[in-house]
């Protein structure tokens, strides 16, 4: 596979990894451990897309999403 495959691999995992490895663990914590409302609940799960949107943002201005999935090396075009 083309490295540029593992890149969007790796976005997509670490997106699933955030939810469940911050997301599930901080709800449990603020509902059952701290005994916090449900709307603060729901504000702290809401702030972990928040800081999903600031990492997109730093990459789409750093050009780190602009990567030619359908490119095809010389390799392959070559039939070797």
């Amino acid at each position: 596979m083309s490295s540029k495959i593992y890149s969007v691999i790796s976005v997509v995992l670490a997106g699933l990894a955030t939810g469940l490895a911050l997301g599930v663990p901080l709800g449990l914590l603020l509902s059952w451990g701290w005994k916090q409302p449900l709307p603060w609940v729901y504000f702290f799960l809401s702030l972990e897309e928040a800081v999903g949107w600031v990492i997109g943002y730093v990459r789409f201005r750093r050009g780190k999403w602009l990567n030619q999935l359908t490119h095809q090396s010389a390799e392959v075009e070559m039939g070797a």
